[in-house]
């Protein structure tokens, strides 16, 4: 009985993540002529309005609806802000400068 109930919360928790993922990265993709920083407002407005549908699939009578919705909005958001970091720093070189490059200093002709 108890691998029953650990099955239907597996595949609860599958069934509330798995849209929210692509939730994310669909908002990622299709928002890349956007700024950066209207990227970053957009992403938890989006969050919040996708997670606030499952009281219209799941019902207000059912007591797990509240789960379900910071679940899924947390699931965009970090998904998403995820995305967003790789692809910022994908866009940016790196900072580091190397103080030695590993090669011989060049002495010069007359050394």
């Amino acid at each position: 009985m108890i691998f029953a109930l650990l099955l239907l919360l597996a595949l609860g928790l599958a069934a509330a993540i798995v849209p929210a993922v692509l939730v994310g990265f669909v908002f990622v993709v299709g928002s890349r002529r956007l700024p950066l920083w209207a990227r970053s407002v957009l992403l938890p407005v989006s969050s919040v309005a996708s997670g606030l549908l499952w009281p219209c699939v799941a019902g207000t009578a059912n007591y797990w609806w509240p789960a379900a919705v910071l679940l899924s909005s947390g699931t965009v958001c970090i998904t998403g802000l995820v995305l967003l970091l790789h692809e910022n720093q994908g866009r940016h070189p790196s900072r580091h400068v190397a103080a030695w490059t590993g090669g011989h200093p060049y002495a010069g002709p007359g050394r």
